[in-house]
């Protein structure tokens, strides 16, 4: 009865991995369970990482090439600047593509006061990151690229557009997730 009410439970939370666990101290071998019980800890330990990736916390470190090859890293940027933008985004991404206009106006308003972007697409293609930043023409430091690279990997970004807004100084994130005027409030916050 207990394995039926957890293959059957549409909405799960924190009771279910407890729940899952728990069965499997009567039926550890019962493959389904064991399947079942992967996947919650996975999700649980993702969950846990994420969770220390946030407002108030250190950005972590990365480095990424350019499109011409070039070897970035997160810190020489952080060198030069007072506030960055640390945005994940890809070519096929609508909502990332609509939003990178205000950025544009946001990085031409605010760059010459210490203001960056860095972009991170997570493209798997080479061709469709050229194209899109070539559309777009990105006038700050452009890095990728793949899902599964180490900044999207760090960060556990499972979807785009996402940002982090961090203090350069001190490396502290100081919000994310910023669009529109909430990311041109901040800017005019921080820096004028």
């Amino acid at each position: 009865v207990r394995k039926l009410t957890l293959q059957t439970a549409w909405l799960v939370g924190s009771w279910y991995r407890e729940s899952l666990h728990r069965l499997a101290e009567v039926t550890p071998d019962d493959p389904w369970l064991i399947e079942k019980i992967t996947a919650a800890d996975e999700l649980f330990a993702k969950r846990q990482a994420e969770s220390k990736i946030g407002v108030g916390t250190v950005i972590l470190d990365f480095e990424a090439e350019t499109l011409k090859g070039d070897t970035i890293t997160l810190s020489e940027i952080r060198d030069q600047s007072k506030i960055i933008l640390v945005e994940f985004w890809a070519s096929w991404c609508g909502p990332c593509r609509a939003e990178i206009p205000h950025m544009k106006s946001a990085y031409e308003r605010f760059h010459e006061k210490g203001f960056e972007i860095v972009s991170f697409t997570i493209d798997d293609s080479f061709d469709d990151w050229f194209k899109a930043s070539e559309e777009e023409e990105l006038p700050w430091p452009n890095l990728g690229m793949g899902q599964d690279a180490d900044p999207p990997t760090k960060y556990h970004i499972t979807g785009v557009p996402h940002n982090y807004l961090v203090d350069a100084e001190t490396g502290m994130i100081l919000a994310k997730n910023l669009r529109g005027h909430h990311l041109d409030e901040r800017l005019e916050k921080e820096l004028l």
